[in-house]
């Protein structure tokens, strides 16, 4: 199978959403480069699902 793979600004809105989402919902406050890891990982690992 191929990698899933996003333009910058793609990842970048994504990641942005997921950080607001965290921070709204679960008051989980992440900095730029945990949100890229767990982004990644989200990806990654479940991605294909979708």
């Amino acid at each position: 199978m191929s990698k899933i793979e996003f333009t910058s600004q793609q990842k970048q809105t994504m990641c942005r959403a997921l950080q607001r989402y965290l921070e709204d919902e679960w008051d989980i406050e992440m900095g730029q480069f945990d949100n890229d890891f767990i982004f990644d990982c989200i990806v990654s690992k479940f991605g294909r699902a979708f």
